[in-house]
């Protein structure tokens, strides 16, 4: 995988142990892409389409496309927005640190477990970003207003795979203008512009 070209697009424990765990998780995500072609396929932007305006087209609704463009001047009205790529350890330790807040806030507000109550479970996702972030193997996204995030995301690129994980966003009045959303059409974008050919949503 090759590093992310531009880290800012305008709209918006012990190494081995890591390294170890990075490898075994690679291995396992490589025996699943042959899955999540077939069995993702209508949650999936493939290759079958030639951008990301063209492919959100295809599978949203008209009335929900329109639902998503409205609230996306909403929260364009409210200040700059931009999407966010970490590159640098400096947006990478602020965007890995404002997933984890806003997750388990999500956690908590849904009433199921925290993952990321267990501090090993943090440290595990905190290490694998800062030592994958820059080969690409860790993608770490965020959308921001006004220099604040909002919503973020964590996952992984394998083989030109993108696997959507960690969805999370702030649990504010802005929840209602859906910047999650908005930050999976730019990640859907990003993928059409950085050759990946299977994002799998499932």
């Amino acid at each position: 995988c090759s590093p992310v070209a531009s880290s800012r697009i305008s709209i918006a424990r012990d190494n081995s142990q890591i390294n170890s765990s990075s490898r075994a998780l690679s291995c396992r995500v490589a025996r699943c892409t042959s899955i999540s072609r077939c069995s993702a396929r209508s949650k999936s932007a493939s290759c079958a389409f030639r951008n990301a305006s063209r492919f959100l087209t295809r599978t949203r609704s008209p009335k929900t496309l329109s639902t998503e463009r409205r609230k996306r001047r909403k929260l364009q009205a409210r200040g700059q927005v931009d999407f966010v790529v970490a590159q640098t350890p400096a947006e990478t330790e602020r965007l890995v640190q404002a997933m984890l807040r806003q997750k388990s806030a999500g956690y908590q507000q849904l009433g199921v477990a925290d993952l990321f109550a267990d501090p090993a479970w943090r440290d595990f996702v905190v290490q694998l970003t800062r030592h994958h972030v820059a080969d690409g193997f860790v993608t770490l996204m965020a959308l921001t207003l006004d220099q604040q995030i909002i919503a973020t995301h964590w996952g992984l690129v394998h083989e030109r795979r993108f696997y959507y994980l960690l969805p999370a966003y702030e649990r504010s009045e802005l929840a209602a203008l859906s910047p999650g959303n908005a930050l999976l059409h730019e990640m859907l974008r990003w993928g059409f512009d950085n050759g990946i050919t299977v994002c799998d949503l499932t």
